[in-house]
């Protein structure tokens, strides 16, 4: 039991992080130390559910839970306080390359071929925030949900892969807050019993919602059996996501005219307390577990003793 309560923490974790541009499940699962588990869970869920479920279903649960607080807290706290925010997650991005750069290291020589996959997926990232164009949240016509099937799959991908969050693709392609909004209708709709416009609302995330579901499964099986065959270009390729997406947390979030005014009242205090952040993000993922592990270590040689 207390295995499976952990492992709802963990989850908890990876769901909620999936709503963080340029943050991502994919690196909340490599700086838990589940990410192996992670993708092998999503790519058995469906050739191996019974068994997959029994083992995993904490996790999932965790997910669910987590990306719904989420959708509700961190999308607010992003639109209140951006800049703290901002630097915040490049701190929990950065604090994260250590981790990948051993995996590496642990998983053999480096390659042209890894070396020209970080590059690409690097510039990527870099190249993608300037294609963003905001839809209209009122917006809708017959391919829109064609669209958010495939932004769904490409979510999963980014659930998937470390430093490529669902919120960030969601930014890049200008339907971020189109989503959200939507998301926050179906649930005002089911709680107040208004359901004004809710077919639009429903169609909108149903389509989304199979698009994650399809993209889960086919992006984890390709991952997984990447895993095996490829390691260091997987974890080579992860590098450059994470290593460029400070750059995209920061263009995407100064270059939109919501943030803007928030940007402007920050002041000398607001980015006082963003820096602070941003060593905060670091001390939790690289540094609080180096010591829980020391602490650990140290007990048990206690109770050998």
């Amino acid at each position: 039991m207390k295995n499976k309560i952990i492992d709802f923490f963990k989850g908890f974790g990876i769901g909620i992080s999936n709503l963080i541009p340029g943050f991502s499940g994919g690196t909340a699962a490599v700086i838990l130390g589940v990410y192996d588990r992670f993708v092998t869970m999503f790519a058995d869920l469906v050739s191996n559910f019974k068994e997959t479920f029994k083992n995993c279903w904490s996790l999932l649960l965790g997910m669910v839970i987590g990306a719904a607080v989420g959708i509700f807290g961190i999308t607010k706290l992003i639109g209140i306080f951006p800049v703290q925010t901002a630097f915040f997650i490049t701190g929990l991005v950065i604090a994260s390359y250590p981790g990948v750069i051993n995996a590496i290291k642990q998983s053999g020589k480096i390659t042209v071929v890894s070396i020209i996959c970080f590059i690409f997926f690097a510039a990527l990232i870099v190249i993608l925030p300037f294609l963003n164009q905001n839809i209209d949240n009122e917006a809708f016509a017959w391919y829109v949900p064609l669209i958010l099937l495939f932004l769904g799959a490409l979510c999963a991908a980014a659930m998937v892969v470390p430093g490529l969050s669902g919120a960030l693709i969601l930014m890049i392609f200008g339907y971020f807050f189109y989503v959200m909004a939507h998301i926050t209708n179906l649930v005002k709709g089911l709680i107040t019993f208004t359901f004004d416009g809710y077919w639009i609302s429903l169609i909108s995330i149903f389509a989304f919602g199979v698009g994650i579901i399809i993209g889960l499964v086919l992006i984890s099986k390709f991952l997984k059996k990447a895993l095996a065959k490829w390691p260091t270009t997987v974890y080579m390729s992860i590098l450059g996501i994470l290593f460029a997406s400070p750059f995209a947390i920061f263009w995407l979030i100064y270059n939109d005219a919501d943030y803007l005014p928030k940007i402007q009242e920050a002041g000398v205090l607001g980015y006082i307390i963003a820096v602070v952040l941003f060593f905060v993000g670091i001390f939790l993922v690289y540094v609080l577990p180096k010591l829980l592990e020391k602490n650990n270590k140290a007990v048990e040689g206690e109770e050998n003793n």
